[in-house]
């Protein structure tokens, strides 16, 4: 039994890593993606004709922003790499594992509280014109992948 489960993690272990790698390839790699953000964080100051002091206040909001997801991404981690070793055990403890996981999900609810914060902090630096232009490129976004 212990073997079974041993195995079982492993695979989704592997599996997931490579996963990550093929998905990275596909992307163009790692040092691609920023490429791509630059390029897509010009492109979007260009169309929404973003005066300086506009794309600095935005800037900072990203990096706000960024610092409290990525302390929520890395707990989220954690806590999901605590329940694969739980399952790894013996005698599963379920209420532990069910603790942990509604951890996991009080921490995502945090990340889409600050998703919509920082959406809200943006928007208010944004004019009227810009928010209704940002607002149908997101709807072209979220409708078919970053076209403008």
């Amino acid at each position: 039994m212990k073997n079974l489960m041993l195995m079982l993690a492993f695979i989704l272990v592997v599996g997931s890593s490579s996963a990550q790698e093929q998905d990275q390839k596909r992307r163009g790699g790692p040092k691609h993606g920023k490429e791509m953000q630059l390029q897509h964080k010009h492109k979007m100051a260009e169309l929404l004709d973003l005066t300086e002091q506009q794309e600095k206040e935005l800037e900072q909001i990203r990096i706000q922003y960024q610092k409290k997801q990525m302390f929520h991404q890395l707990e989220v981690k954690g806590a999901k790499l605590e329940v694969q070793k739980m399952l790894l055990e013996d005698q599963l403890n379920e209420k532990e594992l069910n603790k942990v996981v509604e951890q996991i999900a009080v921490l995502e609810s945090e990340i889409m509280k600050n998703r919509v914060l920082m959406l809200f902090e943006t928007k208010s630096v944004l004019t009227p014109e810009q928010q209704m232009k940002a607002g149908r490129m997101l709807q072209l976004k979220e409708g078919r992948g970053r076209r403008y």
